[in-house]
């Protein structure tokens, strides 16, 4: 072969280049493989757009949905249900040496936990009862008074003990609130997690303490 002169090299090479030499190959992979990519990526982003629309609507639509059930009638939760079958008002709680006053006035709730599994045990927590007023305002369980109450009691009284399947306890919840607060009632919480999950699928529910609008006194 006859020495190549460099115009000619320079036409040869550029054909190689052009005309589906092994150089051009991993250029169309690399394009085609970044073009699936995108593709992929633009329908998974679309799935889960729309999969979070169904859940604002499944949200929107349940957090609607309310359930106010009055004492000794029962929220149920899983195989858990709650029910508050009285209360009382106390300014303090305890015995001499372990009273102790409250900031505006105990609500003292007489709560009933029962288990309806088939199987497994179940512990309850005070700290998921919370009471909530007509404002919206939340109070958890009073370390202080539960304490106080807890003092003259004995440990049957308290729920302490795992609830063994398909039984049931009761025990006295204690929450320190303003003197002037109305409806009152107990909601469940689980968690910021298990409560959005419970709202979307079951609306929110409650346990009223007082008939619905009375003022407390």
């Amino acid at each position: 072969m006859p020495p190549m002169g460099l115009d000619a090299f320079i036409t040869h090479s550029h054909n190689l280049l052009t005309r589906g030499s092994f150089f051009s190959h991993p250029v169309r992979l690399i394009y085609t493989g970044m073009d699936l990519t995108w593709k992929s990526l633009s329908i998974a982003v679309a799935v889960l757009a729309g999969f979070g629309l169904v859940l604002l609507w499944l949200l929107g639509a349940q957090s609607k949905r309310e359930t106010i059930v009055g004492l000794n009638q029962e929220i149920q939760f899983d195989d858990f249900a709650f029910s508050a079958i009285g209360m009382r008002k106390a300014a303090a709680l305890g015995g001499e040496e372990a009273q102790k006053p409250s900031e505006g006035v105990y609500y003292v709730v007489t709560f009933k936990v029962a288990n309806r599994a088939k199987r497994v045990d179940f512990e309850f927590n005070p700290a998921t009862a919370v009471l909530v007023d007509g404002a919206g305002r939340e109070y958890c369980v009073s370390a202080e008074g539960q304490a106080s109450l807890e003092s003259i009691k004995t440990r049957e009284g308290t729920c302490k003990d795992a609830i063994p399947a398909g039984g049931s306890c009761v025990t006295e919840l204690v929450f320190d609130v303003p003197v002037d607060i109305n409806n009152p009632h107990i909601k469940m919480s689980f968690g910021k997690i298990g409560d959005f999950l419970d709202t979307i699928f079951y609306g929110k529910r409650k346990i009223a303490l007082e008939p619905q609008g009375q003022a407390s006194q």
